[in-house]
């Protein structure tokens, strides 16, 4: 079921991508384009993030942590910046500690490198079962920052969370890490 709500994310990600890459009738640029789709804006200048989300996506700010929540409340992102960019590496293995503390046995499947806003960021999925024992799937990235290592947490309530997927990976690519 991931798999191909995964590949629906993608193509639909791919079709986004084409569509600012034709400039449209208007000549926008991406970032026009981006802005247009993602009006909002919450940010943790401390941190130096910057989030931008849809107009019905819900944002809250809470103890340096920016949640982003899906009007359908499938999706959550949660972005910090919780440790010094020297302890990417073990933020990466506390989080996932943590998620096992707290909801028991994680499978994780690391995923390819890759960046956030032009950081290098390594990710992972996680598959736990909540306290109610609903199956959730959270994406986990590290990005290494100048002075801050940022945690990205998309945690997906419900695998078939194919209709607000796309714009949850929009949202995360178009994040601003500046510190």
């Amino acid at each position: 079921m991931l798999v191909g709500g995964g590949l629906l994310a993608a193509a639909a990600i791919g079709a986004g991508v084409l569509a600012l890459a034709g400039g449209g009738d208007r000549g926008d640029s991406p970032a026009d384009e981006i802005g247009r789709l993602l009006p909002e804006k919450v940010s943790n200048a401390d941190a130096g993030i910057v989030v931008r989300h849809p107009a019905d996506w819900k944002d809250s700010k809470r103890s340096g942590i920016i949640n982003v929540e899906s009007p359908d409340r499938c999706i959550v992102i949660s972005i910090s910046a919780p440790a010094g960019s020297g302890r990417a590496g073990q933020l990466a293995t506390d989080s996932i500690d943590a998620l096992e503390a707290q909801l028991g046995r994680v499978r994780e499947r690391p995923l390819k490198r890759s960046e956030v806003d032009g950081r290098p960021t390594q990710s992972s999925l996680v598959a736990v079962r909540s306290e109610k024992g609903a199956a959730v799937v959270v994406r986990q990235s590290v990005s290494k920052g100048k002075r801050f290592a940022y945690l990205i947490q998309t945690l997906y309530r419900a695998p078939p969370c194919a209709e607000s997927a796309p714009t949850a990976d929009l949202i995360v690519q178009s994040l601003e890490l500046s510190k």
